[in-house]
């Protein structure tokens, strides 16, 4: 999540999620996700019917 955020941003993000979140479909949960600017920005995830997330 973290390098791809920098991808698309062009920044370095270190991301904290919970230790050990659902993997189960229909599940979410939230991360933090913070930029060089010590911005914290809420990340929301949300595990898909064939494991994928959103």
């Amino acid at each position: 999540m973290a390098a791809r955020a920098g991808e698309q941003m062009g920044e370095t993000f270190q991301v904290d999620c919970p230790a050990a979140p659902s993997a189960a479909a229909g599940t979410a949960f939230t991360c933090a996700a913070t930029d060089d600017a010590s911005t914290v920005w809420t990340v929301h995830v949300a595990v898909n019917a064939d494991s994928t997330v959103d």
